[in-house]
């Protein structure tokens, strides 16, 4: 099959080349040239413009970092027929306008978020969850499938991306915890790197893997994030809205929104979102 592939970044890219070596003919474009060396060298072709990646296209996979850009993307997209697969993180209500839009110009709108870590994305152990309207689906979720260790079909129109928000809110509610967990020790004067050491080891439940790979991150920011803290704060912001939304009383997920935003405000948005444990130190010492 001729796809195409919009963002190539920590996840896009990964995907592109699962694709390609799933034996699909690949054409991807992303805003900077950054990953072309790499695209090319994966053997992917590179499209002059939005344009030109929708029309070599019969199947359109995206992965783009905020909801401003994915509006105007999909709002250039212009193809009758053409299935479009978003493995970008998407707020419920968005995911309903744009599956509403694209089918009112006779295309189509799967929802595809993705679960796990660039490393995972690389290895092809990311999990997906997909939904939307069953013709669409059904014909993307044989492509799909060539990216990830699993996918999950979840419904209709809407679904999956609710489920992603829930799922990140909750996962941003734990490393704010973490954060605040690891400052408290600091204060404390407890051998911060030796009680990671002892919770990672330990086998108790706050031994998960969140707490392995990022807790000592927190410490020792990465060289090179795949997982940066503007896109975190998105997310977080996105699962604070729909708790609020629904009536909820939700201070956990509201405060974990918070640290995000405080430590966007810092200017650790382009840092590895680890550094939300900045925030917590500033807070602590107000």
């Amino acid at each position: 099959m001729r796809v195409g592939y919009v963002g190539l970044g920590a996840m896009g890219l990964p995907f592109a080349r699962h694709l390609k070596q799933a034996g699909h003919q690949v054409t991807v474009l992303n805003r900077s040239e950054r990953p072309y060396a790499q695209a090319r060298a994966a053997g992917l072709a590179i499209a002059a413009s939005l344009e030109d990646c929708v029309a070599q296209s019969e199947m359109l996979f995206t992965c783009l970092p905020s909801l401003e850009i994915i509006d105007d993307v999909f709002a250039r997209i212009d193809k009758p027929g053409l299935i479009c697969v978003d493995n970008s993180t998407v707020p419920q209500d968005m995911a309903l306008r744009l599956n509403a839009d694209l089918k009112a110009r006779t295309m189509a709108y799967v929802e595809c978020p993705i679960f796990g870590s660039a490393s995972d994305a690389e290895a092809g152990r990311t999990h997906l969850v997909i939904s939307g309207d069953d013709a669409p689906v059904g014909r993307a979720l044989p492509v799909a499938t060539s990216c990830a260790r699993a996918i999950t079909h979840v419904g209709g129109p809407g679904a999956a991306s609710l489920v992603k928000i829930l799922q990140n809110g909750l996962g941003h509610v734990q490393m704010v915890a973490i954060a605040e967990t690891l400052v408290a020790a600091e204060k404390a004067g407890v051998d911060v790197d030796r009680f990671i050491e002892v919770v990672s080891d330990c086998g108790g439940m706050a031994s998960t893997p969140l707490f392995r790979r990022k807790a000592p991150q927190m410490l020792e920011p990465p060289a090179e994030t795949g997982a940066k803290l503007a896109i975190a704060a998105k997310d977080a912001a996105e699962a604070a809205r729909l708790f609020a939304g629904l009536g909820a009383a939700n201070p956990l997920i509201a405060a974990a929104a918070d640290a995000y935003r405080q430590a966007t405000s810092m200017g650790h948005s382009d840092k590895d979102f680890a550094s939300v444990i900045d925030a917590c130190r500033a807070g602590w010492s107000e």
